[in-house]
């Protein structure tokens, strides 16, 4: 029942976040395929539109302010993923939230926030069965905060 109900408030909490969904968000240094989101933009506004990245790929997006930005991440399951985030802010210190979900937008093993003055960051998981997302928003006082992905 616990699992059931934490799978739920995250697909709750991810539809809500992505019917306040704004523009397209800015920056890309590649490394997507397809996903609906085209044109070069790394982040799609809904997991329906996330932009497409395979192992070994990176990009770099600036957050939405208290918006979510989604990436799908085209690994089969099972596979073990290394992330590797850094967060970068123009101004003071920024922090992006930062969520490993599963398709059907449950968790998927990752919760955080990541911070741009403790930034870089590492983390280890573990591909979802069906399709495994990232999802991105920055957290707190906006400040314009940039993330850059590596995807392992």
């Amino acid at each position: 029942m616990k699992k059931l109900s934490i799978a739920g408030l995250g697909l709750a909490l991810s539809l809500v976040v992505a019917g306040c969904a704004m523009g397209k968000k800015t920056s890309s240094n590649g490394g997507g395929e397809g996903g609906g989101g085209g044109g070069g933009v790394p982040l799609g506004d809904t997991m329906a539109d996330a932009v497409v990245y395979q192992r070994g790929a990176s990009f770099t997006a600036t957050a939405g302010c208290h918006t979510s930005s989604y990436a799908k991440l085209a690994i089969p399951a099972g596979e073990p993923i290394t992330l590797e985030l850094a967060v970068t802010s123009p101004k003071d210190e920024a922090c992006i939230s930062f969520w490993f979900l599963n398709q059907n937008g449950g968790a998927g093993g990752l919760s955080e926030e990541a911070c741009s003055t403790k930034s870089p960051f590492t983390y280890e998981v573990t591909a979802q069965e069906g399709a495994s997302f990232l999802q991105i928003s920055e957290a707190g006082v906006c400040q314009g905060a940039t993330i850059a992905v590596t995807i392992k």
